[in-house]
């Protein structure tokens, strides 16, 4: 079989290293080559004896060694080697962008990508075609401007895949030291048996119909196969693989950022910690209203291909939106230190970018965001003088 090459930067990414691991056609020392950033992460690593652990709930662990690399793999004439399968479970988009110049020679148009949890950012370059930009440079972000022509110098274009974790699941991960983890006992179901993480795949714009024809396939070099294999061939699954149509993933990701720059923002504005909390902000219904307006009329601009579709419509709709927000806030839901610790996390941002990119109102999320980004920058420069 094929390698699956891995760059992994959280315990999500190395608990599906791990389930790829346990594959009854893997080796002792199974065909995945964990991808890191410099020598340096690479002697740490081979002074962990070269595995990766997750500790589980009852004192227990699952653990695998892994081959690891700090450059592109190489044949024996000294050509670079074919990557035929990646993983990426980096969130930071620059060094997404960091580690596919490195590899640009391995990466051909057969080999498969899987980004997993990719921000919007990275979605962003990837539908503009910036990832794969040889003249893109080293900078990434969305102000930086597009070729005329983004075909032009591209990397020979891959096959892109998403997979999508639930972030309550994410959240019951917690990195004790570097390729170690642990997992919450929350992620147990009964005695001892695990619930299996839920990963959702996708390809990256396209809407297959027939969900099951991409399994069917008897090339067990897919990294999307060998993903969908572990859900299926081993005992005690540690992941749930399903496959959904692109259209069904960003109105699962759509749905969750209008959610959040909603709830978490004015949580975070008012100091709530709770979002029932929030039935106490005069006005709050009108204000919930006044950005879903907006953020409906953006997104539309934004996706005219996605409201083309009659399940977007049906899902995506400021009435349905409006009854989850408040069902939310009616709930016991709770605001997390880590869900807007810095300017950088506010979900407003990108009904801001998006209006702006289409010219079309976004006074309310402007506000918002300008407002919390103050309040962040104060809480920051408070703890700077009382450090003093």
């Amino acid at each position: 079989m094929h390698r699956v090459y891995a760059i992994t930067s959280n315990p999500i990414s190395e608990y599906i290293c791990l389930a790829l691991a346990r594959l009854p056609q893997q080796p002792a020392v199974p065909e995945l080559v964990l991808l890191l950033r410099n020598n340096t992460i690479l002697t740490s690593y081979l002074q962990n004896d070269s595995s990766l652990t997750v500790n589980l709930p009852r004192n227990k662990s699952i653990s695998s060694q892994f081959m690891a690399a700090v450059s592109p793999p190489k044949y024996e004439d000294g050509s670079y080697a074919h990557m035929s399968n990646m993983l990426i479970g980096q969130t930071s988009t620059k060094e997404i962008a960091f580690q596919l110049d490195k590899y640009r020679a391995c990466i051909r148009s057969d080999s498969n990508i899987l980004l997993l949890d990719p921000n919007w950012t990275t979605l962003e370059l990837v539908s503009n075609h910036q990832l794969w930009n040889k003249n893109r440079g080293s900078a990434v972000s969305l102000s930086d401007g597009e070729d005329e022509n983004p075909s032009k110098n591209l990397l020979n274009f891959p096959s892109v895949w998403i997979g999508s974790t639930k972030f309550w699941q994410r959240a019951q991960f917690h990195k004790i030291k570097p390729f170690t983890s642990s997992l919450n006992t929350n992620s147990l179901k009964v005695a001892d048996e695990l619930r299996p993480l839920s990963l959702k795949l996708c390809k990256f714009t396209e809407d297959v119909s027939n969900r099951n024809k991409i399994f069917s396939s008897k090339n067990e070099d897919n990294l999307i196969t060998l993903l969908k294999e572990t859900s299926i061939t081993t005992n005690q699954p540690l992941i749930d693989t399903t496959f959904i149509s692109y259209n069904e993933y960003l109105i699962s990701r759509l749905q969750e950022l209008i959610i959040d720059s909603c709830l978490i923002s004015i949580s975070k504005l008012f100091g709530c910690n709770k979002y029932k909390e929030l039935r106490n902000v005069e006005n709050f219904h009108r204000l919930i209203n006044l950005i879903l307006k907006e953020q409906f009329k953006i997104i539309r601009c934004a996706f005219p291909e996605l409201f083309r579709v009659d399940i977007a419509n049906l899902y995506l709709n400021e009435i349905r939106l409006n009854k989850l927000i408040f069902e939310k806030v009616n709930g016991n839901g709770s605001i997390t230190n880590n869900q807007l610790n810095n300017d950088k996390n506010i979900s407003n941002k990108w009904f801001i970018y998006w209006g702006i990119k289409y010219n079309k109102s976004h006074y309310w999320n402007y506000m918002l965001w300008y407002l919390l980004k103050g309040k962040i920058t104060l809480y920051k420069n408070s703890l700077t003088l009382l450090s003093r």
